[in-house]
């Protein structure tokens, strides 16, 4: 009885195996159009209290940021277009790699000994919705501090891309 019990439930399982992988003949097209627009922008920001491109630490939302204006963003990029922003980083120390924003890396807190996320990310900024356009990197950390001696000069890399 065992034996006709598993040589069934092993028919069953193969035939719904079988199922799910007999799709229902759904097409999946991709449309392209031509005349897409790219342009690509480049963001400083350093780890220098003297500069204007510096990191800034907001104490009410608890994170860094520094905020450029952006006047190439146009009103119909924000709503129809495609804003993409990636940061470069050097893992090991010398290899170079650019990340997608957001990027989360994770670290340990040496005098807790507890870990916690950093958040590198950006937000397009303006007034209900329309020009001018500013954006705005960020750092925040998962516990909250500010850590102030891991601050790193980065650069940021931001394409539009529009029709």
């Amino acid at each position: 009885m065992i034996k006709k019990t598993k040589s069934l439930f092993a028919v069953v399982l193969l035939a719904l195996v079988g199922l799910s992988f007999s799709g229902c003949g759904d097409t999946i097209e991709e449309y392209y159009e031509d005349g897409a627009m790219v342009k690509s922008y480049y963001f400083d920001v350093v780890e220098n209290p003297n500069a204007s491109n510096t990191w800034i630490w907001n104490n009410d939302i608890g994170r860094w940021e520094c905020t450029f204006n952006f006047n190439d963003v146009t009103q119909y990029i924000y709503e129809t277009g495609v804003i993409h922003a990636s940061v470069f980083v050097y893992e090991n120390g010398k290899d170079e790699s650019m990340k997608s924003l957001p990027y989360v890396r994770t670290y340990e807190d040496l005098d807790t000994g507890t870990f916690f996320e950093e958040t590198i990310s950006y937000d397009i900024i303006s007034r209900n919705g329309t020009p001018p356009y500013k954006i705005r990197f960020s750092i925040q950390t998962s516990n909250g501090k500010d850590y102030e001696d891991f601050l790193q000069d980065y650069q940021f890399k931001v394409n539009l891309i529009w029709y």
